[in-house]
């Protein structure tokens, strides 16, 4: 029942084809990432070894393991040979680790107050030392990227006749910035784009080829470039033919940097 599903899926991996083999710091900050804080995944760690090591719920603390601890090495493993390595494909892992908890909790209920105690003490330790990250990751910039921000620049800076760039293309959360955000995007043209994403059935459309991208910047006195911090990098044919344009017709006249991203405005020379 599933093949029509990994069949469409598999002709859209280009969608991923950004990603690079994680480093080994990306798999222990992941588990970091998940406990809420280093003192929390030090917690995880010692309630999994309790739960397992205690006979009552061993098999429920053995499912929690297997669905919320193995495929994090596993998917770190697979992705040094083909890069799948991004937090979103570890969003599954979430309800492995409830049961996981579950079985520690569960340990609570007994006669003997040790055993009560120690269960309670590491769940209720792991949410404490969670509350810090829980709290921040809901503020505006608490996914590590300021997109409403990059957003609101275009916006308040913006006049008729700009053109915007999202450069590299390979990364597709930059054009995205125009779905999530509209009204403050229509102001500026989409230059590169071909086909959008309704009429590709992709989830940020299809870009011009080289020739076309020029032809469509063709009389923009000013171009907004949205993307990565740092130097602009191109991720293909196209970006490279976006990179060759703003050094032959354009000079760069600002730059705002945000929380990983980065929005820059070039005029005509």
């Amino acid at each position: 029942w599933a093949a029509p599903l990994l069949v469409a899926a598999h002709r859209q991996s280009g969608q991923v084809a950004f990603l690079l083999p994680p480093a080994a710091h990306e798999l222990s900050g992941q588990v970091v990432v998940t406990a809420g804080s280093r003192a929390g995944a030090v917690l995880l760690l010692g309630a999994a070894v309790l739960a397992l090591a205690a006979g009552r719920y061993r098999r429920l603390a053995l499912l929690g393991a297997a669905w919320g601890l193995v495929p994090l090495p596993l998917l770190w493993a697979l992705s040094q040979l083909r890069p799948f390595w991004t937090t979103r494909y570890l969003v599954p892992t979430l309800p492995g680790l409830c049961l996981l908890l579950a079985g520690v909790a569960a340990l609570a209920v007994g006669p003997r107050l040790l055993r009560a105690g120690v269960p309670v003490l590491l769940v209720g330790a792991l949410a404490v030392t969670g509350l810090p990250r829980q709290v921040s990751v809901r503020g505006p910039v608490g996914h590590g990227e300021d997109m409403r921000g990059a957003a609101r620049v275009v916006a308040q800076r913006a006049q008729p006749g700009d053109a915007v760039l999202y450069v590299p293309d390979g990364e597709y959360r930059y054009r995205v910035l125009a779905q999530l955000y509209p009204g403050q995007l229509s102001a500026v043209r989409d230059v590169a784009l071909a086909v959008d994403p309704v009429r590709s059935a992709t989830l940020v459309g299809l870009e011009r080829d080289p020739d076309g991208i020029a032809a469509a910047l063709a009389g923009a006195r000013r171009v907004w470039v949205v993307g990565r911090p740092g130097e602009l990098l191109a991720a293909g044919a196209g970006d490279e033919r976006k990179l060759e344009l703003l050094g032959s017709r354009y000079r760069q006249v600002d730059e705002v940097e945000l929380a990983d991203w980065t929005v820059r405005l070039f005029t005509a020379r």
